[in-house]
């Protein structure tokens, strides 16, 4: 076998072992979280976030609000990175109809951010916080915010979801959930990140949900 083939036959079998590695994370998705993993499949792509479940890195974190992501993960160098991504929707009528078009964009955080995001995670134990649906007392609604949650390791992969928690009526769980976002949101410097962004925004009206905003 020549040279050329011999190289050819190394990188292939190469990228099929890496393919498989992702591929064989078994997928936690329960309940309802079903639809909001559908519906956050798609926005992810739009925002050129990576597929978790399919991810070579050894580890992964990210947690969605209405407006921001935030992504944490170590690869296999066992190196840490994390960015923080914002986003918005185009609205073409009074109606609040909108269009395709999605603006976001993306900033690093840095590794003091970083090694501070994975403590609060650590020290919340929100790994181990139940999707919503199997929490005595989790009540849904239709306003509010959901806050989702991915996360991933060498073997499994989980997507969660929690309605609003703050309405919860001080259930444990909830207010776990609560306190984490809280501090995540705050270590990121979210709000201040979304202030910048929002005069970069090239729509005369956009919208994250419910509510549209309009720049006349």
């Amino acid at each position: 076998m020549g040279l050329k083939k011999t190289l050819i036959c190394i990188l292939t079998t190469f990228c099929w072992n890496v393919i498989v590695i992702g591929q064989n994370r078994q997928k936690h998705i329960e309940g309802y979280s079903s639809v909001w993993y559908e519906s956050q499949m798609i926005l992810r792509s739009q925002l050129d976030l990576v597929n978790i479940s399919e991810t070579q890195n050894n580890k992964y974190f990210r947690l969605w609000t209405d407006h921001q992501v935030i992504d944490l993960w170590e690869n296999e160098n066992n190196q840490m990175f994390g960015k923080i991504t914002c986003w918005t929707q185009e609205v073409i009528s009074p109606a609040g109809d909108t269009s395709k078009n999605i603006w976001f964009k993306s900033r690093k955080l840095g590794k003091s951010k970083l090694v501070s995001i994975l403590e609060i995670i650590d020290s919340s134990r929100i790994n181990y916080i139940p999707d919503q649906e199997f929490i005595k007392g989790w009540e849904l609604g239709c306003d509010g915010i959901t806050y989702l949650i991915e996360m991933a390791n060498k073997n499994d992969y989980y997507f969660k979801a929690y309605w609003t928690p703050i309405a919860q009526d001080s259930l444990r769980e909830a207010v776990i959930v609560q306190n984490f976002v809280d501090k995540v949101l705050i270590l990121t410097n979210a709000d201040k990140i979304w202030g910048k962004f929002v005069p970069t925004i090239p729509y005369d009206c956009y919208t994250n949900g419910m509510i549209v905003f309009c720049n006349n």
